[in-house]
């Protein structure tokens, strides 16, 4: 048969931040999945916007993602916890009411201006854009719709999550009329801005089946809505530490919203319990992003924050269980598919394993009061550990 050759599809593809190194979930997810892709043999040029372009190299991109070539874009930092934060949002809020106000801090007219002149320079129009994330599509925002240049290619949305679930959930959570009108406003704000993507998209392709199941509520008949989970390798299960002293592990972003109030609570209200009751119990805290907050806890018994950590490996091999307290989110929680990898069991809320059908009892073992989650962590036997570990590692 003949051989018929095909031409290489060339993509733009965005991403709110510089992926590199992959040491949260939805960097993790970025960088998979443009591997993958670059692996099918599509061609990539990576535009990342970033606080800080002097702090990144091109080449780890070429090098480690396998795109053609990569782009940083400078945006505004903002602040990422405390005072300054909630002062921060505060202005915003106060400005601009009615305006997504965490999609509104990354736009910048130099990401539109430069893929134009990269595919002019080169000589070829790209076949997509692709939206690897929403704050990527900042730069489009008019009121609260997005107006994309009339020269555009046909564009792709890879949906992290549902974004404005994520306000409407803490709003649920929230105390008084006036916080909660304030994340009311939001929620349809982003709603909003997700909609018009959705709506000017060929392809949306959310990271789960329960996302996707939104989407399409709102998608157009043209729209092609397509769950493409999140990818990571699954090699051989580590073993399970021999010490019953071993720690819990909490491991994620610590400066993100949903992650920074689950843990300050379970901090707070869970783990005293438990260090009381047993004065040997310890939990590692490992992460990236801003932990000045967590100061507050380093002398609190059973406490150890590590930060940053360069290799994951070695802090899910001494530990026998992941904690992940998470109230509100949305999207798949790459930390339960991360620590599943390593054979660990997911001690979570419900919410923090969505998205990925494991089952409580057997494959994760859930807990969502203080009274829940401190019988777990006293009562809990570590060969139940084991095996729901073991079967999380089979399921994923």
């Amino acid at each position: 048969a003949a051989i018929v050759p095909r031409t290489t599809v060339k993509l733009a593809w965005i991403t709110p931040k510089w992926p590199l190194p992959a040491d949260d979930g939805a960097k993790q997810a970025t960088a998979s999945l443009v591997r993958g892709v670059c692996a099918l043999g599509a061609e990539i040029d990576l535009f990342a916007l970033t606080v800080s372009p002097a702090a990144h190299r091109v080449d780890d991109a070429r090098e480690q993602l396998q795109v053609k070539a990569a782009h940083l874009i400078p945006r505004s930092a903002t602040p990422s916890s405390g005072w300054r934060k909630v002062a921060s949002l505060a202005w915003a809020l106060n400005r601009s009411p009615l305006r997504p106000i965490t999609i509104t801090s990354y736009r910048t007219r130099l990401l539109a201006e430069l893929i134009a002149a990269e595919g002019a320079r080169t000589g070829r129009r790209y076949d997509a854009v692709v939206y690897d994330g929403l704050h990527g599509t900042a730069h489009a925002l008019s009121g609260r719709h997005l107006v994309f240049p009339r020269e555009w290619p046909l564009i792709v949305y890879r949906a992290h999550n549902r974004e404005s679930l994520i306000w409407e959930r803490r709003k649920a959570l929230s105390q008084g009329l006036l916080l909660r009108a304030a994340w009311d406003i939001q929620a349809d704000a982003v709603a909003s801005v997700e909609d018009s993507l959705v709506a000017s998209s060929k392809l949306v392709a959310p990271v789960s089946e329960a996302d996707a199941g939104l989407f399409r509520l709102v998608a157009p008949p043209e729209t092609t809505v397509v769950t493409v989970p999140i990818g990571l390798p699954f090699d051989s299960p580590q073993p399970f530490p021999s010490s019953s002293d071993a720690p819990f592990l909490f491991i994620g972003r610590l400066d993100w919203g949903p992650n920074r109030e689950g843990l300050a609570w379970f901090l707070d209200k869970v783990w005293p319990v438990v260090s009381d009751a047993r004065p040997n119990a310890l939990i590692e805290i490992a992460g990236s992003g801003d932990a000045s907050w967590l100061e507050a806890y380093r002398a609190q018994r059973g406490v150890r924050i590590l930060g940053r950590v360069p290799d994951v490996t070695e802090v899910y091999a001494r530990c026998k269980g992941a904690i992940i307290p998470l109230f509100y989110g949305g999207g798949t929680r790459v930390k339960a598919i991360e620590a599943s990898r390593f054979a660990r069991p997911c001690l979570s809320t419900a919410i923090g394993v969505e998205g990925l059908n494991l089952l409580p009892r057997h494959s994760y073992l859930r807990a969502e009061t203080v009274q829940e989650w401190t019988d777990l962590l006293l009562y809990v036997e570590d060969r139940t550990l084991q095996s729901v570990g073991s079967a999380a590692f089979r399921e994923l």
